[in-house]
């Protein structure tokens, strides 16, 4: 039989990642708002290449936006995603729950004891 090892250290390692693709996903959201309102705004890009790179920054903008929990308003013909929450921020949770439990199960459980001596 294997011997069951939770190795906490890598759950912290896993949350503290998840912390920075967050804060990394937040801030490149806000810099590619900020760009797209610059291309809806500039006189000096105009025709179809335009329109399609506005809206491929769109869709982009849209996928980072439901990973934050930011919506993206619609422009033109390309509608809003729905958002459910800040998926980061979920999984964070998740992982400081599981670490709050991971704290109560190995002090306190004489199975998980006896199970690190086999």
């Amino acid at each position: 039989m294997e011997k069951l090892v939770l190795d906490r250290d890598r759950f912290v390692e896993l949350k503290n990642n998840t912390s920075q693709m967050n804060d990394k996903l937040e801030k490149a959201f806000q810099l590619g708002k900020e760009f797209l309102a610059m291309l809806q705004t500039t006189d000096q890009w105009e025709g179809k290449s335009k329109e399609e790179f506005q809206s491929y920054l769109h869709l982009v903008l849209q996928y980072h936006g439901q990973l934050i929990g930011e919506k993206m308003p619609a422009i033109g013909k390309v509608k809003t995603a729905k958002v459910n929450g800040n998926t980061c921020e979920a999984a964070l949770e998740t992982l400081q729950e599981h670490n709050r439990n991971m704290d109560q199960f190995t002090g306190n459980s004489k199975s998980y004891q006896e199970l690190e001596r086999i």
